[in-house]
């Protein structure tokens, strides 16, 4: 009766001792955490700006990423990588680019030191399982293909300041421009370069004063392109400009016109004698009614 009575008490013991465990089980359970979005489930796009390029200009690179079909939330990582000699920092060698995204994008700036005309770099964005990428090409320039071919006007005042349009070929930025007599290099102020490289405009030097004039030779050095054996890229155009001497202001003088009579109907061909005619000009018959401007045919 006893052995019996024990029989059952355990019994019962393990039941509970059971139902304490599921019933413990159950009161650990926790909440279902959010879904994280999956790598396959990112979008992402990429494009530049400018797309045609000079030397160490800034291209801006816009990645925008979605999650879903839905703008990515903010905060989302974003990875840059470029091809070439590209850097992610104007002042320092950065081979890579981060950024987080806010309202689905996020730009970054990308810096090329060094291309040559008609190549290209490629731009990628990247974030997990995904990437897109876009091409950049350049205004870079062989050394060959610098020249200069003039200066206009070609005098000035040694005081400086005169503005000149140089021309030729090959001109791409960051470049300096140098007004040389006797072997000085006087830095003249670029004021622009045209965006096919044809032109600089730039505010002539102050350079020592003289009693007679002086020739200076001038040289532009594209200071981002690297010539095949080394050093900077330049052209130079020899005796281009006079500065004149310290007594002269440079003023234009007339001193004779052969012949000195024609037609009233005109288009005849006459020849002015004097100083300083340095193009661009325009030569004008003053009239007691009217001012008429002729026609320049050769400086």
């Amino acid at each position: 009766m006893r052995e019996t009575t024990m029989k059952r008490n355990l019994i019962l013991v393990g039941l509970a001792l059971g139902a304490a465990v599921t019933l413990g089980g159950c009161s650990q359970s926790s909440p279902t955490a959010p879904k994280q979005p999956t790598p396959s489930t990112y979008g992402i796009s990429l494009t530049v700006s400018p797309s045609v390029a000079g030397i160490n200009e800034a291209i801006t690179a816009v990645a925008m990423v979605t999650v879903g079909g839905a703008a990515a939330p903010d905060g989302t990582r974003v990875v840059f990588t470029a091809t070439g000699s590209a850097s992610f920092s104007q002042t320092a060698t950065v081979q890579q680019g981060f950024g987080t995204t806010t309202g689905g994008g996020v730009a970054i700036k990308v810096y090329y030191s060094s291309a040559s005309t008609g190549s290209a770099g490629t731009i990628t964005a990247t974030v997990p399982n995904k990437s897109a990428s876009a091409q950049v090409n350049f205004r870079g320039v062989a050394a060959s293909q610098v020249a200069i071919t003039s200066v206009l006007p070609n005098r000035g005042k040694p005081q400086g300041g005169d503005q000149v349009t140089i021309s030729g070929q090959g001109f791409v930025q960051p470049l300096v421009v140098s007004f040389v007599i006797g072997g000085t290099a006087y830095p003249a102020t670029v004021v622009s370069v045209a965006a096919d490289g044809s032109s600089i405009t730039a505010l002539t030097p102050q350079v020592p004063t003289s009693s007679g004039d002086q020739l200076a030779s001038i040289q532009v050095t594209l200071t981002g392109v690297v010539a095949p054996g080394g050093g900077p890229v330049s052209a130079t155009l020899s005796n281009a400009f006079t500065y004149t001497s310290a007594s002269d202001a440079g003023i234009p003088q007339l001193y004779s016109v052969v012949p000195n009579s024609g037609s009233s109907n005109g288009g005849e061909i006459i020849t002015l004698t004097g100083k300083y005619f340095t193009e661009p000009l325009q030569v004008s018959f003053v009239f007691a009614a009217a001012t008429v401007p002729g026609q320049v045919t050769s400086v």
